[in-house]
């Protein structure tokens, strides 16, 4: 008898959990805006059998609330949010009991996003709270939901999205809310039509086919252009929002773990400290990062990196990485890079970088350990290896290995090369080169100056030394480099190779006035491997005639140095070639000779 009693509860027990589990598996509709609880509650009791129990709540609270065909045991979550209540059942039951602890935290915001002229749902549309630093993007049925405190009060909620107007709204957010919004789009602006060609314009062979516009050139992106392209295609919000918050302090530990939370790259500090990396919307203070700090606005102050400070406007102030520092605008002060600094615009201000760094536009000094490079410089580089400028002028080039200038305006030196469009200064290197010359030197090894003074000359002089020497340069200051032999006597024939600064000055036409000031050695053509000191310094003054374009005669009057070892047979012979000295000294081991001499020598080119 007790087993029927016990199998007869459990029938029924199981039968009653059964009905109440069909019973929330019901499907209800329920579309309403700001209304009241008890008229949502009787709807729901009418489509579902359910019955609302309740005493101390107050069923006159207004809630909006839009589900279709959704079970019940999935829309009473959804009360409760809105509600601020606790749900639980009971057979047919729905009690009701108000969340008088304040257990409830927080309520929820939900809603879609739509173009109001299709009613399609916009994906990708950015959903902020900037006094609570929530971030959300609408889904691709233009859905979103967040959270916000139950204390909130009154919430401003912006909406962003590209080509839409920003659209920002209040809302009471003493319950829960369920919104439907539509963004606007701005005005299309329609494309006007391209001016016709006539037909003789168009005509295959015309000779007007010149008329018919280039293909457009193609400029390459540059590495801090690509590197925002690609955090705007990561990041949406970056396109879509273009509000700035404010705020004194912040801390970060690497994206989104921030006190800005998912608003970082829409925030602009005075003071940002990022344990591992942190995004701004710029800075006016000082930041610091571990790794990195990427700011997508301006920065006024003082940025300190363990690896990269990437900024995407402009940069007033100091830049301090230990690998890279990348800004796409303009920088006035001072970076600091253990690799490379990489600006696109105007540096107004000093680089420094332990390998490699470049600007477009240079308006200060470069120092690098390997390689400079500018675009267009009013100011200065120094490297380790290289510098390159593309235009304007230059004031000052140092390199190890290499210099190119567009308009060398100061000085250039450099180990091995220097090369330049047009010199108004002074190239110090073994092979210097410039296209133009307006006012300069070239002194090195070998000068080339391509639309300058370049002549061959043949000569030969008092001594009976026959010379070969090359001119090159700007004719008004120009350097000379000559060799010759003299075989007076065929015992003691001599060798003599020097090099100096000249200059040929127009008197007329076809006169010039000519200066040369060079110095010469003397080696023993059978014993060319031996030299023992002697030194022979020259300055000429005299005329040439230059009958033809390509042909002339260079003659002078020259004041002759001799200084040599009197011990060394070769050196003697050259003494005793000199007739009628002005000044003679002789020493125990060096002598000195001053004497006048001529110089006459064939030009060519």
């Amino acid at each position: 008898m007790s087993i029927r009693i016990i199998f007869s509860l459990l029938t029924f027990l199981i039968c009653n959990v059964l009905h109440s589990q069909s019973d929330i598996n019901q499907e209800v509709t329920l579309q309403y805006n700001n209304t009241p609880a008890n008229v949502i509650f009787r709807d729901i009791q009418n489509q579902t059998g359910m019955v609302f129990s309740y005493s101390e709540f107050q069923d006159n609270q207004l809630m909006s609330i839009q589900v279709i065909k959704k079970p019940l045991k999935d829309v009473l979550p959804i009360l409760e949010t809105s509600l601020n209540i606790h749900i639980s059942i009971k057979e047919k039951y729905i009690i009701v009991r108000p969340n008088k602890d304040g257990s409830k935290k927080e309520l929820s915001i939900n809603g879609t996003i739509t173009d109001p002229k299709s009613n399609e749902p916009l994906s990708d549309a950015s959903i902020y709270v900037k006094k609570h630093k929530i971030l959300v993007n609408s889904d691709k049925k233009g859905r979103f939901a967040f959270n916000v405190p139950s204390n909130a009060n009154q919430i401003k909620i912006n909406i962003a999205k590209e080509n839409y107007l920003d659209t920002s709204l209040v809302i009471v957010a003493s319950r829960g809310q369920t919104l439907h919004i539509k963004l606007r789009s701005f005005p299309r602006q329609r494309i006007s039509e391209f001016d016709s060609l006539t037909k003789k314009e168009l005509q295959i062979g015309s000779l007007n086919n010149d008329r018919i516009p280039a293909s457009p050139e193609i400029v390459k992106s540059s590495y801090n252009e690509n590197f925002w392209k690609k955090m705007k295609l990561k990041n949406v919000n970056l396109v879509n929002i273009n509000d700035t918050i404010f705020n004194s302090f912040s801390v970060s530990l690497l994206p989104p773990i921030s006190t800005n939370k998912l608003l970082s790259f829409h925030t602009r500090n005075t003071i940002s400290l990022n344990i591992i990396g942190g995004h701004s919307k710029g800075l006016n203070g000082v930041e610091i990062g571990g790794v990195y700090n990427y700011d997508d606005g301006d920065v006024y102050g003082v940025q300190v990196a363990g690896v990269v400070n990437a900024v995407s406007e402009n940069v007033v102030g100091t830049q301090i990485s230990g690998v890279m520092n990348a800004v796409k605008g303009n920088v006035k002060g001072v970076q600091i890079a253990g690799v490379i600094n990489n600006n696109d615009s105007i540096t107004d201000g000093i680089q420094i970088s332990g390998v490699y760094q470049k600007t477009h536009t240079l308006r200060g000094l470069q120092i690098g350990g390997l390689y400079n490079r500018a675009v267009k410089t009013t100011g200065g580089q120094i490297s380790g290896l290289l510098n390159t400028v593309d235009s304007a002028t230059t004031f000052l080039q140092i390199a190890g290995l290499y210099n190119h200038g567009a308009n060398i305006r100061g000085l250039q030196i450099s180990g091995l090369v220097n090369t330049c469009d047009t010199l108004e200064g002074i190239q110090i290197g073994i092979f210097n080169r410039a296209n133009y010359v307006k006012k300069g030197l070239s002194i090195g090894l070998i000068n080339y100056v391509k639309t300058g003074y370049h002549k061959f000359e043949f000569s030969y002089n008092e001594l009976s030394t026959t010379t070969i020497g090359y001119r090159s340069g700007w004719a008004p200051l120009h350097m000379h480099y000559f060799g010759g032999v003299n075989l007076v006597n065929k015992d003691l024939r001599f060798f003599q190779a020097g090099m100096g600064i000249a200059s040929s000055l127009p008197l007329t036409e076809t006169i010039n006035f000519e200066t040369d000031a060079n110095i010469r050695n003397t080696h023993d053509v059978d014993d060319f491997s031996s030299w023992d000191f002697n030194m022979h310094n020259q300055l000429m003054l005299g005329l040439s005639w230059q009958p033809f374009k390509k042909i002339g005669i260079r003659t002078g009057i020259t004041l002759n140095h001799f200084w040599y070892n009197n011990s060394v047979d070769i050196n003697n012979h050259v003494a005793s070639l000199i007739n009628n000295p002005v000044y003679e000294k002789d020493g125990t081991v060096r002598n000195h000779k001053m004497w006048i001499g001529w110089h006459v020598g064939l030009l060519l080119f």
